[in-house]
């Protein structure tokens, strides 16, 4: 059985982000070291048996999940393991700390699909190279292509996970998927792209201003009702994505 990631952004801009981005300069006091925030919606599929495109076509014709006349999406192979983290945690009755949870590493591999011209460009290259393996290489390059953050000098990109901490895992049922039984985690992947000394700097300045502590201290994620991991590795933004 294998494991992918649904991922979808807006078509134009996203007015939730966009408000959340002028919060966190002007009332949280980010200022300018915040150069740019996005909000993408995944769905975590695990445990799927039949291949690849049928999982990719499912997904895109999924109503409740996308929407071509306001989204665009990309489907991603993916290491197993982030819908037990999520899963292992709703039991444990945890509040989630400054650390988040355990997550797989790496997460999220090559783009298998997407209606994105560029990015089918970059599954043929995967295609020729070798396929849908997960590595470090692939979890840079293909999310960073994805997410398309403006490139900077000493600035960086960290991608925070959040979905529900009570209940965060279903089951898909029905004729209008491959095939009956896989586990799905639906999470919003918050991403900021943040001027700082080093890595370690950019995941403390996010952790800081994402975990809402106070009606002035964070915003993105709310640790009463939302868990939250870092997703993907911190990558430099000092140069083009692809």
């Amino acid at each position: 059985m294998s494991a992918y990631v649904f991922a979808l952004c807006h078509r134009t801009v996203d007015l939730v982000a966009a408000t959340a981005a002028s919060t966190l300069r002007d009332a949280l006091g980010l200022g300018e070291d915040l150069i740019a925030l996005r909000r993408d919606d995944l769905h975590v599929l695990e445990d799927c048996r039949g291949e690849p495109a049928a999982w990719a076509a499912a997904s895109a014709a999924h109503a409740a999940w996308f929407n071509p006349n306001t989204h665009r999406h990309a489907f991603f192979s993916a290491a197993e393991g982030a819908v037990d983290a999520a899963a292992d945690f709703a039991a444990s009755g945890r509040v989630v700390d400054e650390e988040g949870i355990d997550w797989p590493r790496p997460w999220l591999g090559r783009i298998l699909h997407s209606d994105r011209a560029d990015l089918l460009e970059a599954r043929s290259a995967a295609s020729a190279g070798g396929g849908g393996a997960v590595d470090a290489a692939s979890t840079a390059g293909d999310l960073s292509a994805w997410l398309a953050l403006p490139a900077a000098g000493g600035a960086f990109a960290v991608s925070l996970a959040a979905f529900d901490a009570e209940d965060p895992v279903y089951t898909l049922h029905g004729e209008d998927w491959p095939a009956p039984g896989a586990r799905v985690l639906s999470l919003q992947l918050w991403t900021l792209a943040l001027r700082a000394a080093d890595a370690g700097q950019a995941r403390r300045m996010a952790v800081e201003v994402a975990l809402t502590r106070t009606r002035r201290r964070g915003l993105l994620i709310h640790p009463q009702v939302q868990a939250w991991a870092l997703a993907a590795p911190i990558t430099p933004l000092s140069r083009e994505s692809r």
